[in-house]
């Protein structure tokens, strides 16, 4: 019974009922979603609530450093529901990953190999997190085109120019799906 009332409220996603902050970006009238949009900055008052969700990502993704930079961050919501993440920062360059051919790549959680040499980038993408139910259903692709219509003021990002940071073995399929390229853009 305790395990049951602890796991519930997540079992769909990240209830969001009270969450009134963030401009709403996307909207999806047909699948009652809406993609909500929180600048660095916005929304002190909320700050518990993100935090809370940023615990949930960082123990599936393992990561650790949501604190550590200014960040824009997407929430996909549905039916009153966070069923998505993403966090974005504007950044300057980024590293292409080495392909098979280039480098050792046979674990799938190995580290990633990149080249050396820097090239142009404008849009990092921190972290991208969908819960499992909505998984293969357009939400992180949906997250991603409005991170690259939003975090650079006045400018469209092409998906070229998106970088990301660690990908997990999934997030490395859906990176060089979305950039159309194997050899897609990491930073640190």
């Amino acid at each position: 019974l305790a395990h049951k009332r602890h796991c519930d409220p997540w079992r769909f996603g990240v209830a969001c009922k009270a969450w009134k902050f963030g401009v709403v970006v996307d909207h999806d009238p047909k699948d009652d979603a809406r993609i909500l949009q929180v600048k660095p900055g916005d929304a002190a008052s909320q700050a518990s609530k993100l935090e809370c969700l940023q615990d949930i990502v960082q123990k599936e993704l393992g990561m650790t450093d949501f604190a550590a930079r200014p960040l824009h961050h997407f929430l996909f919501v549905r039916r009153d529901r966070i069923v998505g993440y993403l966090t974005a920062e504007q950044i300057r360059d980024a590293s292409r990953v080495l392909t098979a051919e280039e480098g050792d790549s046979s674990g799938p959680e190995m580290h990633l190999e990149t080249n050396t040499s820097k090239v142009p980038a404008t849009l990092g993408i921190h972290a991208v997190w969908v819960h499992q139910t909505a998984r293969r259903c357009g939400v992180a692709t949906r997250l991603l085109d409005a991170a690259r219509r939003k975090v650079v003021f006045g400018y469209v990002t092409g998906k070229e120019q998106c970088a990301f940071t660690s990908p997990t073995s999934l997030g490395r399929e859906f990176a060089a799906t979305y950039c159309g390229r194997q050899d897609f853009l990491v930073y640190a």
